[in-house]
């Protein structure tokens, strides 16, 4: 990703994440990817996949606002906000 080649980190942390399901943070980084790709929804699922491994871990939460945000659902994000 820092790179800008963000299909190529979907395509990498995806592995992982198949390598280790349970991986939390690759959960979570894969979101960022696909989010990064424009690939909102896939990431919102991804940082979901991250809050199921560990329900008490904002930064998923985080996270997800921003994709909500990008894909107009304000009400989605504000709800989140209001729980963080």
């Amino acid at each position: 990703m820092a790179v800008g080649n963000d299909s190529e980190a979907v395509y990498l942390l995806d592995q992982v994440v198949m390598q280790d399901p349970i991986f939390k943070n690759a959960c979570n980084a894969l979101g960022l990817a696909l989010e990064a790709d424009g690939r909102y929804q896939e990431g919102l699922e991804a940082y979901s996949r991250s809050l199921e491994i560990d329900p008490k871990w904002n930064q998923p939460l985080i996270n997800k606002i921003h994709a909500f945000w990008a894909l107009g659902k304000n009400d989605e994000a504000v709800k989140i906000l209001v729980r963080v």
